[in-house]
């Protein structure tokens, strides 16, 4: 991802962990899909 950043005009990226990752989070959304 840093070179591609960097081709479009970025200085630095930083990654973080994802906040949407938990399982509880990912039963939910799942729940969301399947009940709609």
């Amino acid at each position: 991802y840093q070179k591609l950043f960097e081709e479009h005009g970025g200085e630095k990226v930083q990654l973080v962990e994802s906040l949407n990752d938990h399982p509880m989070w990912i039963e939910t959304l799942k729940n969301i899909v399947v009940n709609s």
